[in-house]
């Protein structure tokens, strides 16, 4: 059952598959964002860039971030599934470092997920049940949580 099956619902169940709706157009990128105070700029810049490289992907556009300038990278990789392209906002500021990829093209979010295990693998961030808990496995405070990235759940 898919979430436009459930639309077509009436009666007294309407309003919960309406709400279910809602839950199915969550994207699945949002639970695969880092954030963390573990990783500098330079080095966030680097675990993108060649995250991207490994995954077989070329490379359009790259923009490092530094402290108050937003970075990006934009790359695309064709297959026999088709063309994916994907973006990857990367940010640094006084909270640490964000990275927010996000996948157009194939829709199976291996582009989000990739990133997400490739950055969090090269810079040695530990990952328990979807919390990014640092280097030394101890979760920051006030840390954002990160979903699983084989289950996509938010």
């Amino acid at each position: 059952m898919n979430c436009i099956t459930l639309v077509r619902t009436t009666g007294p169940t309407a309003i919960a598959a309406a709400l279910f709706v809602s839950a199915c157009a969550t994207p699945v990128s949002k639970s695969l964002e880092v954030h963390t105070v573990d990783v500098d700029c330079d080095e966030a810049n680097r675990a993108v860039y060649d995250t991207v490289i490994d995954m077989g992907a070329e490379v359009d556009a790259f923009r490092p971030a530094k402290p108050g300038r937003p970075g990006y990278l934009k790359a695309r990789k064709t297959d026999a599934r088709g063309t994916m392209t994907g973006e990857v906002d990367i940010r640094c500021d006084e909270a640490g470092v964000h990275i927010d990829p996000r996948q157009s093209g194939i829709g199976d979010s291996s582009f989000e997920r990739g990133i997400f295990l490739g950055f969090t693998g090269r810079t040695g961030l530990q990952v328990d049940r979807g919390v990014i808990k640092g280097r030394d496995g101890v979760v920051a405070a006030d840390a954002p949580a990160a979903a699983s990235p084989s289950s996509g759940a938010a």
